[in-house]
């Protein structure tokens, strides 16, 4: 999937994933009937788009959707009824947004380079005190990129002995200073991007440690204060309202993913509303740490690298584009955006990660990038 979608990417622009969990098995496919679509902006063709990618996924699926062009957004969202499509206004509706957390924990590193508090090459274990963390050297920028040479996930958590519906919650920071201080090994750091969620965590937990706050107050004023981001949480206890129940890869409704210590690689919880409002923000090149997170500081190959958080594509029109996904136990997420033509998708879901068809939401982000281009 992610191949094709490369090269559908590539193509349209030539003029320009958390789990280590058993998949659950999915219902066959569903095709939507009389779908029951209320007057919006946008286009039929943008309707017809969603409605297909839909039709894959059981009752009581939701997205929302923005739709960002030349920095102008369109918010679109819709809930599958008894195989009946119907228009809802949700983009001020929560979805867990999983591993596009990444992009603002890095986002904080970057405020930090900016503001002198660190280099991102400065090595994390000097700001971990504790005598019995083994003496390694991880830049803020391996974790950031994924270079570290850190498994996916630590080795002291075991998937298997855990609530498979909330497997990160007791994953707490005796748990991460123990691993910390075993005989950890770094594979290929510094030469392979290898997507690690415990660099992503670790990352955070580290920024949460040298800043002297706790993941709210760290998020809330490097990120949500700063970028004007109302309707976003790290804390599921302060929400009130507003969240949209996750499905499990059945349909079934599941209960949300508390990350702990690891909050970092993908605990918050957001709107289309706030995502997309902090998109625009990186069109506007005046902003240094936004500028900076964007920095492609790792080569995967010719076309494809990586910043502070974000993947970067190199396109055909000398351009580069930015991407990232995220997924849960109940949701998917996924973010695409183009700060020079000023266009990006931003899509929340109460899709599974483990549900089959789950990218067939990263696939609607480039089908509706690709309306944008005509």
């Amino acid at each position: 999937m992610r191949i094709y979608l490369l090269s559908l990417f590539l193509f349209i622009l030539g003029s320009s994933s958390c789990s280590s969990q058993k998949e659950i098995a999915t219902p066959k496919k569903e095709s939507i009937e009389n779908a029951d679509i209320t007057q919006s902006n946008i286009s039929e063709t943008q309707k017809q788009l969603v409605e297909k990618c839909l039709s894959n996924y059981p009752d009581a699926t939701q997205l929302s959707i923005a739709i960002i062009d030349n920095a102008e957004t369109e918010f679109y969202g819709c809930i599958k009824d008894k195989s009946k499509l119907t228009e809802a206004e949700n983009s001020s509706s929560l979805f867990e947004i999983g591993s596009l957390t990444k992009i603002f924990t890095s986002t904080i590193l970057a405020d930090f380079i900016i503001n002198d508090k660190i280099k991102g090459e400065e090595n994390i274990y000097d700001h971990l005190a504790n005598d019995n963390i083994t003496d390694k050297n991880i830049s803020f920028l391996e974790l950031s990129n994924h270079t570290s040479g850190l498994p996916r996930l630590p080795t002291n958590l075991d998937l298997t002995k855990t609530d498979p519906f909330n497997p990160y919650k007791n994953y707490d920071e005796a748990s991460l200073l123990e691993y910390l201080s075993g005989d950890i090994k770094l594979v290929d750091q510094g030469s392979k991007s290898s997507y690690s969620n415990l660099g992503a965590g670790l990352l955070g937990y580290v920024l949460k440690t040298l800043d002297k706050k706790d993941f709210k107050e760290l998020y809330s004023t490097y990120i949500f204060d700063k970028y004007g981001m109302t309707e976003s949480y790290v804390n599921r206890t302060d929400i009130t309202s507003g969240l949209v129940t996750g499905l499990d890869g059945s349909g079934r409704e599941t209960s949300g993913w508390d990350l702990n210590v690891l909050l970092g690689a993908g605990g918050i919880i957001s709107s289309t509303k706030d995502l997309s409002q902090f998109v625009v923000k990186h069109f506007n090149t005046k902003d240094a740490v936004l500028e900076l997170s964007r920095k492609e500081n790792f080569k995967v190959n010719d076309r494809i690298g990586k910043a502070m958080g974000w993947s970067t594509l190199h396109t055909n029109s000398g351009q580069v584009a930015y991407w990232h996904g995220g997924g849960t136990g109940g949701y998917t997420s996924y973010i695409l955006m183009n700060p020079e033509n000023k266009k990006s998708i931003v899509i929340l879901s109460n899709v599974s990660a483990f549900h089959s068809k789950s990218g067939d939401i990263e696939k609607l982000s480039f089908d509706l990038y690709k309306t944008l281009l005509k």
